[in-house]
């Protein structure tokens, strides 16, 4: 399942781009950073995101990082799936690919939106955050976000079936990441 993604000639009709790029080669340009963006987040969210949030969480001192890492880790595997939406807020991230910075991209941090919505699992409700972004900057420190939209409701039942193991893989690697972050 391939997430849904934004209509490039409207996100360039949009936005002020024309001296970064002429017209045509805008929608070409976007779509290029914003895939390269989206690959780099969304392997950033699967790999090391659940145990940098946990951290970070119990640092804080957070009394319920156990439930918003499991709210964290549904949304994670919706995203494994696929059920989701993304795209680039703010113009830096067009503005750094037009000058060539693209090689300096580095992902800065999580976040999150800290709005619910359910979903079932087998007779259980479960809860996941709508919307997760990855801040980058580049090496002029020109900063913008990629945004998760989690939609779930883009599975189809076969799509869903699939998804439950990986929905409880993800309730495993949550637990196990407030675990090792205790010790």
């Amino acid at each position: 399942m391939r997430p849904l993604e934004p209509d490039y000639e409207k996100e360039c009709e949009n936005q002020s781009l024309r001296e970064f790029a002429p017209e045509e080669k805008c929608p070409a340009l976007m779509r290029r950073g914003t895939r390269r963006c989206h690959r780099m987040a969304r392997q950033y969210l699967l790999t090391d995101a659940l145990s940098a949030y946990v951290r970070e969480g119990l640092e804080r001192k957070s009394q319920s990082i156990g439930e918003y890492a499991n709210k964290l880790a549904t949304a994670l595997s919706l995203i494994e799936v696929g059920a989701y939406s993304h795209s680039v807020e703010g113009n830096n991230m067009f503005i750094s690919i037009a000058k060539g910075y693209i090689s300096t991209w580095i992902h800065k941090e999580l976040q999150h939106d800290y709005s619910n919505e359910a979903i079932i699992v087998g007779d259980e409700e479960v809860g996941y955050r709508t919307e997760i972004s990855v801040r980058f900057y580049d090496a002029i420190m020109r900063e913008w976000s990629v945004v998760f939209g989690i939609r779930p409701g883009l599975m189809t039942y076969r799509q869903y079936k699939r998804w439950i193991p990986i929905y409880r893989k993800w309730q495993d690697r949550a637990l196990a990441a407030v675990a090792a972050a205790t010790l």
